[in-house]
Parts: C-alpha cells; sequence; structure tokens
C-alpha cells in the first residue's frame, strides 16, 4: 500500500497540528494521537486528539479528545506504545511554564477506548522534552522515557542534559536515571534496543551531527555522548527496528548545503538503514526532498510489510500541517 497526504492541514485558528504517534489496535485498526494548538508556539494552549482509521491510514474518523488542556500552558507531544501486558502507555508532556513541564503516563486496558487519569512520569524541577513516539518497552519489560531537561527553555545558555525515567512495575513507580551532557545543549534524545540487550541513545545538538551514547545498565547510566557520521542540523531524529528485517531504521533531516544559513533548515527528509546494530548506516534515501518544505518530529509504525509516518510538513503558507506516509519496507532496500 503506498500513498501521503496532509491529514491534518492547517487554519488560521489552528495554525500547527503535529507530534503525532499511531499504533496497531488489536483488531487490525489504527489510532492515531497527536497535538492541536491553537497558536504556532510550543507554548500556545493545545489538547491532544484521537483518530481510527479502519483501511490502514488512508482515511480516519471519530475524532475525539484524548487528552484536555489541564496544563498552565498546554499538552503536548504524544506516544502510544504496546505493552508486554497487552495495555496500551500513552504519554505526554504536561506544560505548566518555561520552568515546569513534566511527562505523564495513562494506561488503556480496553485498546483506547479508556484512559487510567494522569500520573506524572518525572518530577525532577525544570522543564522536560520527551519527544513524540518516543518511549520504549525492553525486553526485560522495563519502561524507558527518554527526556532531556534544562532549569528554563527560554535561556539557552543553560545547560541541558539527556537521561531516561525508567519503571520495572509498568509504570507504578518511576526512578531517573543518571544523566548525561557535554558543552554543547543536549535535546530530544529517541531509544532502541540492541539485539544484546544494551540500548542505543540518539541524541539532537546543535553541532551539525547526530549524537549518541550506549547503556549496558538498562537506561540506568550511559557511555560518554560521541558524533555519530550523520550529518544534521539542530532537528530531532526518529530511531526504529523493523520487525520484518530486524535491521535498525533511522529518520532525520540529511541536509547538506554548503551554504551555512541553509543547512539548518529541517530538510530533506531521509531514512538510513543500519545492519550492524547502529555501528553504520547505508542506503541512505530521501522521503521527502522538496527543499522548500521542512519536516520533523517524526513517528513511524511498521502496518503488515509497510512503514507508515507521521511527521510535521512546514512550508511558508502552512506553519506546521500534519502529513501522514505509507510505503513498502521494500522501497527503502532498493
Amino acid at each position: 500500500m503506498k500513498f501521503e497526504y496532509l491529514l491534518a492541514p492547517t487554519t488560521e485558528d489552528n495554525p500547527r497540528n503535529g507530534e503525532g504517534s499511531v499504533i496497531i489496535l488489536n483488531d487490525g485498526r489504527l489510532l492515531l494521537c497527536y497535538t492541536e494548538f491553537r497558536g504556532g508556539g510550543d507554548n500556545d494552549w493545545a489538547y491532544i486528539v484521537g483518530l481510527y482509521s479502519d483501511d490502514g491510514g488512508q482515511s480516519w474518523h471519530d475524532k475525539h479528545v484524548i487528552q484536555p488542556n489541564i496544563g498552565g500552558m498546554n499538552v503536548m507531544s504524544a506516544s502510544l506504545l504496546r505493552l508486554q501486558s497487552g495495555k496500551i502507555a500513552f504519554v505526554y508532556l504536561l506544560k505548566n511554564s518555561t520552568r515546569n513541564c513534566l511527562p505523564v503516563m495513562r494506561l488503556s486496558e480496553d485498546e483506547g477506548e479508556s484512559w487510567t487519569a494522569s500520573a506524572i512520569v518525572g518530577d525532577h524541577p525544570g522543564y522536560h522534552v520527551v519527544n513524540n513516539d518516543r518511549p520504549i518497552q525492553l525486553s526485560t519489560g522495563r519502561i524507558l522515557v527518554p527526556a532531556s531537561i534544562s532549569q528554563d527553555i527560554r535561556d539557552r545558555s543553560l545547560p541541558q542534559t539527556v537521561f531516561c525515567y525508567y519503571s520495572d512495575d509498568e509504570g507504578r513507580t518511576w526512578r531517573a536515571g543518571e544523566a548525561q551532557g557535554m558543552d554543547a545543549p543536549c535535546q530530544e534524545p529517541g531509544l532502541i534496543e540492541l539485539k544484546d540487550g544494551s540500548v542505543l541513545m540518539i541524541i539532537r545538538t546543535t553541532l551539525g551531527y547526530i549524537y549518541q551514547a550506549l547503556s549496558t545498565h538498562g537506561g540506568e547510566s550511559w557511555t560518554n555522548i560521541e558524533r555519530t557520521g550523520l550529518v544534521s542540523p539542530c532537528a530531532p531524529a526518529t530511531i526504529k527496528r523493523f520487525p520484518s528485517t530486524n535491521d535498525l531504521l533511522i529518520l532525520y533531516n540529511n541536509n547538506q548545503e554548503p551554504d551555512a544559513a541553509k543547512r539548518e533548515r529541517r530538510t530533506p527528509l531521509t531514512a538510513a538503514l543500519s545492519k550492524d546494530e547502529g555501528k553504520t548506516w547505508q542506503l541512505i534515501k530521501d522521503v521527502e526532498l522538496d527543499h522548500t518544505c521542512t519536516y520533523c518530529y517524526v513517528s513511524a509504525c511498521f502496518p503488515g510489510e509497510d512503514v507508515l509516518l507521521t511527521y510535521y510538513l512546514g512550508t511558508e503558507r502552512n506553519l506546521e500541517a500534519l502529513k501522514i506516509k505509507r510505503f513498502p519496507v521494500e522501497w527503502l532496500y532498493t
């Protein structure tokens, strides 16, 4: 199956839609959640909506509010995760101010029909960033929520570090792992469990590349952060594992512009594959090639033999609309 379209175009009253996550339900339907803003900025009023698809994402119906705005500013950045118990975890950010933004989890035992009350994942003081479609569950059953944190998101001179909250009892209790940092800001981490049980973290930086760290302690501590060979502006990347081939997939902005100003734009949207657990990346292919547009905050799931992506599409006229794209996994290997 192959298609692409704007799922949630912007309007004057709703100039931003995005940061989504999709999960495959037990009956084969898809559940999508994303943030709907009433302004164009990260701190503007927003809530999280849900939609269902019966045809693999070609159409959506039954739009409803999954998470009302209970924050001083907003709620945003949604993630859906199927747990080993069969429950669905829903993680989002509760933003009260530029100094107080916290990750929250809710659970569903009935395929998203109802959810438990919101429970704070981590209450370290400061502004947490947990991207959409980010938490993972390890083969041990441990749930990891990767976060970056700063004292005040408005002050870019303040240090920013990355770490994981972890839970070994399906979210009833949480602990914070060791924070890792470097001279440049560390932002918006993503995770994947490797075949040997270690955890690879990818990190957004201002240094022109994606950086990474490794944990052999279930996300509790990390090696020193080091540079990957993947060129990137200061933009998030998403990492997943193909169920069909067991290779790793990373989606990022492979911007190779010689002009420094243009090199900071989040374009194109590129896929790269790794057959050696992230040591090297190959078969680099552009998913979106229009350099007049920007693309970021990607979610990815794998219905059948396909890849289903959602991401922000930014243009001069549309600030950030939610786009959906589905194509065969095979296309990335050709």
